[in-house]
């Protein structure tokens, strides 16, 4: 299963991203993915990776068996498989080992192409938006992706290949009002997600967040500086996942809704320029 976390800034995404790879890691097959450009997710978990994602798009494009001045989307015909365990050599040239059972895939920080303006960020993480839905997981395996920070998450278009979104929220107006534009865009590209509380410290702070998000929270994690797994919320998110596995599409078959819809969009914005040059 693949579990992304998202949230605002300071909502404490990349620190429960990491309580679930050290939880999860202890009885299942782990892989971290830091698509966050902050690298939070990877300093947390002690890595210095050599290769990024960032990077990667000759290498992906490779595998997959498309020409380099071939479209990403290119991917969603030829249908690869990704593979953790043996690893298939895409995996196994952009993930390390960080211990038993947990390895991590990280992006990178902004390149040179994008600090000079030849590119968006958003394309430093492609890759993934195709990786995702075609990695073929055991019931032993689990994915854990700590995304961009705000609404930015959603845009990149990599959701669609989550099995469930992980909204987090502390009890704040501004990061329930960003955690609740976040779970809009879920809906729009359908993709499951539920909501965590996070940093609860007293019934005031569930209160405040079961009244002004979209839905209750499914999860409530209490304050504490330890960062001590609470195992009884991440075994509950394991249990809503599944659920989400078993009664929404693949995530295949998201990501190619997602891409048919953008190209449709595209046509429709076409037909009225040409309308409006006739």
């Amino acid at each position: 299963m693949i579990i992304g976390f998202l949230g605002k800034g300071g909502s404490g995404k990349s620190t429960l991203s990491t309580l679930a790879c050290n939880y999860f890691s202890l009885s299942n097959l782990v892989l971290a993915i830091d698509a966050d450009h902050n690298l939070d997710l990877t300093f947390n978990l002690n890595s210095d990776p050599k290769t990024f994602i960032n990077s990667s798009a000759f290498d992906f494009k490779n595998f997959v068996g498309i020409h380099e001045k071939e479209k990403f989307a290119t991917t969603m015909d030829k249908k690869p498989i990704f593979i953790l365990n043996p690893p298939d050599a895409f995996t196994k040239k952009y993930t390390q080992k960080i211990k038993e059972n947990l390895h991590i895939m990280t992006v990178g920080e902004h390149t040179d192409v994008v600090k000079y303006g030849q590119s968006c960020s958003h394309s430093l993480a492609t890759p993934l938006v195709y990786y995702l839905p075609f990695l073929k997981l055991r019931p032993n395996q689990i994915v854990i992706v700590d995304e961009k920070a705000g609404t930015d998450s959603v845009g990149t278009g990599i959701t669609t290949g989550f099995d469930m979104a992980v909204v987090c929220t502390e009890p704040t107006t501004h990061s329930a009002k960003v955690a609740n534009q976040i779970a809009e865009l879920l809906t729009f590209y359908n993709t499951p997600y539920i909501f965590a509380a996070n940093k609860i410290n007293n019934p005031q702070d569930k209160e405040f967040l079961d009244k002004n998000l979209l839905k209750k929270p499914d999860l409530y994690f209490n304050f504490n500086q330890e960062l001590v797994p609470q195992s009884n919320q991440l075994d509950k998110l394991l249990v809503l996942t599944k659920q989400a596995i078993a009664s929404t599409p693949s995530r295949i078959i998201r990501t190619k809704a997602r891409l048919e819809k953008n190209q449709e969009f595209s046509k429709q914005e076409e037909s009225k320029k040409a309308s409006n040059c006739s």
